[in-house]
């Protein structure tokens, strides 16, 4: 699990686990585990949450869930922190062809947007299909490579 937040917002972990006796837990970021403090609170709870992010909270989180039985540890969330003041104004993608692929480019201030994207047959107007450009919410530029039988091609970017 991917999340990205835009520095200063607050972000959330949550697990759950069940078992006799009931389970303890252990949040961990890049393998050292977490103490609560200003920022963090339920280091040792089902839920995690880091208020006022910062780019040094960016990476992996984890849970360890113990008991008398064993210990298991959850699948890694990524948090990715984007810069404070993004812009959230609406704008446009340019797009510039170049020899057989295809250019799209926004302004440096909307870096943090994510771009999404839809592929449909030709003939085939837009759905409801859109999937998410990996690691577009952390560049403003990207290039795709042109083919024709993929058909119709739809791009649009979002915030966050």
């Amino acid at each position: 699990m991917a999340r990205t937040h835009v520095a200063g917002t607050t972000a959330t972990f949550s697990v759950l686990a069940s078992g006799t006796p009931p389970p303890n837990y252990q949040w961990r970021f890049n393998s050292t585990n977490l103490t609560d403090g200003a920022r963090i609170n339920g280091a040792t709870s089902t839920n995690l949450t880091i208020g006022n992010v910062q780019s040094s909270d960016a990476g992996s989180y984890t849970a360890v869930i113990t008991n008398v039985a064993g210990s298991i540890t959850s699948d890694v969330a990524t948090l990715t922190v984007i810069a404070g003041g993004v812009n959230t104004n609406a704008t446009n993608i340019q797009a510039t062809l170049t020899g057989d692929g295809l250019q799209l480019a926004w302004p440096d201030d909307h870096t943090g947007w994510r771009l999404l994207m839809q592929t449909n047959p030709p003939g085939v107007g837009l759905g409801t299909n859109w999937l998410e450009v990996p690691a577009s919410a952390t560049t403003n530029r990207l290039w795709f490579q042109l083919d024709a039988s993929r058909g119709s091609v739809f791009f649009r970017l979002v915030y966050p």
